[in-house]
């Protein structure tokens, strides 16, 4: 009885902390938001063998930071010079996520992005990843450079088994172990 209530009380835990993140970034987006996140999934896909990666970004927030580290005066969601923008965000993002998975330094592939009002989707895959996942390593500093309150909730989905990390400014940095 007592491992029922303890896993339980994890599964709680869980869903508690994924309502309050959840609550705390939407009711941002209802207003300019007071605060900086980002929210950035990454599912383990079997079939292909790689994670696939989707972040959803305030728009203002991270075409600030592009324009802060290239010292240029872009705006990201114009079809005019959609290469040379996809380029400068990836570069960006291989510059501050870094992810090993068994020890093993991942490369990202860009896939794309789309823009939903004031957020920005972007698409990202990790390629060639091996079955047996045990342990994660993330350092994530995604818009630190630009706001010091910078949170980035990362979800991972790993063989069915789903794990939360939250990296600002203090600790960027976290092993996951599956």
């Amino acid at each position: 009885m007592s491992f029922f209530l303890d896993n339980l009380n994890l599964k709680m835990n869980y869903k508690i902390k994924h309502l309050v993140v959840c609550g705390i970034f939407f009711f941002g987006c209802l207003f300019a938001h007071p605060f900086h996140s980002s929210i950035i999934s990454l599912k383990f896909n079997d079939n292909s063998r790689s994670i696939e990666i989707t972040m959803r970004v305030f728009a203002n927030d991270l075409e600030k930071t592009i324009n802060q580290i290239n010292d240029l005066n872009i705006i990201i969601d114009n079809d005019d010079n959609k290469k040379d923008v996809d380029s400068l965000i990836f570069n960006y993002i291989i510059k501050t996520i870094f992810l090993s998975i068994n020890e093993k330094e991942c490369d990202l592939s860009w896939i794309g992005k789309e823009f939903e009002t004031d957020i920005v989707w972007l698409y990202l895959e990790i390629l060639d990843v091996d079955k047996k996942i045990k342990k994660i390593i993330s350092e994530n500093r995604f818009l630190f450079s630009s706001f010091e309150d910078q949170l980035n909730i990362m979800n991972f989905n790993i063989h069915g088994k789903q794990k939360t990390v939250m990296a600002h400014r203090d600790k960027p940095f976290d092993i996951l172990s599956f």
